[in-house]
């Protein structure tokens, strides 16, 4: 399968959001994780690093993972689930807190469509590669 050697740690508060996209992913052919407490997406990530985060908008959590060497150059995508979009002049905290993407109010269908256009995750990347 294309990205099944492409682990994806999901944490997400909403465990219905987080399982979705797991599975979804999975039927894609990635690997995913789904934790819903920041202490086991923290051991998680030391036991097996992730080519992609996906994250709550709003969680305070990212210095946390940035701090973690291994984990400097992994993508972090914070999600806002629900109906809700948002502009680029909201998200300018997240990006501030070094965030590499924010997607507001997409499908889970839409989510797993931007992981296989990331350039961590598409096909042709060597594992172990990741963007500069």
């Amino acid at each position: 399968m294309i990205g099944m050697h492409y682990l994806i740690l999901i944490f997400l508060k909403s465990e219905s959001f987080a399982q979705s996209l797991k599975k979804a992913l999975e039927s894609s052919g990635y690997r995913g994780t789904a934790v819903t407490t920041e202490s086991c997406a923290l051991i998680a990530a030391k036991v097996n690093v992730p080519s992609l985060i996906f994250l709550d908008r709003r969680s305070d959590s990212v210095a946390k993972f940035r701090r973690m060497k291994m984990l400097n150059r992994v993508s972090i995508v914070a999600v806002q689930e629900g109906a809700v979009s948002c502009y680029d002049e909201e998200c300018l905290e997240e990006y501030d807190q070094d965030i590499d993407l924010v997607v507001c109010g997409q499908s889970v269908r839409e989510l797993v469509a931007r992981v296989a256009r990331h350039p961590s995750t598409s096909r042709g990347r060597r594992r172990g590669e990741h963007p500069t």
